[in-house]
C-alpha cells in the first residue's frame, strides 16, 4: 500500500448503533469530514454510525469526547455514542470507578458503572432531574486501518472472546 496512515481505534456497538472510537492523538485535532464518510462507508471503509474521537481533559475535569456522524458532521450528543465512550473509557484503564462524568458539546453527563457491568448514562437533565438510560455495550474489535487515496485495509488487532457482551480479549 501506498500513501497510507495507519490509524488504531476500536469499534463497539450499543442498541444497534455502531461507533469507531479514536484517541485524538491519533485522528487530529481538526477532523476531515471526508475522512470520516471514508471510514464509515459500510462497504468501501470500516463501516460505522458515526466516528468518536477522545480529547485530553482539562485538569482533573470530566472525560472530554467529540461525536461525529457518518456524514462528517459533528453531532452535539449521541446517548448511545457516550455508553460506548464510556466502556472504551473502562475496556482501557483510563478509568477505575463507578462514576464519572463525560463532556461533550451538549454538556456533561454522568456515568454509572452498574455492578451487573451495564453502563446508565445520565443523557438530558428535565426539571425533576435526568432522563437516564441503561443499557450493555458490546466491544467489537480494535483495528488498525491503512487509510489512504481509495485504499482502505482494516486488521483485527484483538478480537472479543467472551459471548456475553464483557469484553474478555485474546491476542
Amino acid at each position: 500500500m501506498t500513501n497510507t496512515e495507519l490509524l488504531p481505534f476500536a469499534k463497539y456497538t450499543a442498541l444497534g448503533n455502531d461507533y469507531l472510537v479514536f484517541d485524538e492523538e491519533h485522528f487530529g485535532t481538526t477532523p476531515n469530514p471526508q475522512r470520516i464518510v471514508e471510514l464509515c462507508e459500510r462497504r468501501f471503509g470500516v463501516g460505522a454510525d458515526g466516528i468518536l474521537v477522545s480529547q485530553p481533559s482539562v485538569a482533573g475535569g470530566p472525560f472530554r469526547i467529540r461525536i461525529f456522524n457518518s456524514d462528517g458532521s459533528e453531532c452535539e450528543r449521541s446517548g448511545n455514542g457516550l455508553r460506548i465512550f464510556a466502556r472504551w473509557l473502562l475496556d482501557t484503564g483510563a478509568v477505575d470507578r463507578d462514576y464519572f462524568e463525560v463532556y461533550c458539546l451538549a454538556g456533561i453527563s454522568p456515568v454509572e458503572v452498574n455492578e451487573d457491568g451495564m453502563l446508565t448514562v445520565a443523557i438530558v437533565q428535565l426539571f425533576s432531574g435526568w432522563l437516564r438510560q441503561r443499557c450493555r455495550v458490546h466491544f467489537m474489535r480494535n483495528i488498525r486501518a491503512a487509510v489512504g487515496a481509495k485504499e482502505h485495509a482494516a486488521e483485527p488487532v484483538l478480537s472479543l472472546t467472551g459471548s456475553d457482551g464483557t469484553a474478555q480479549y485474546s491476542a
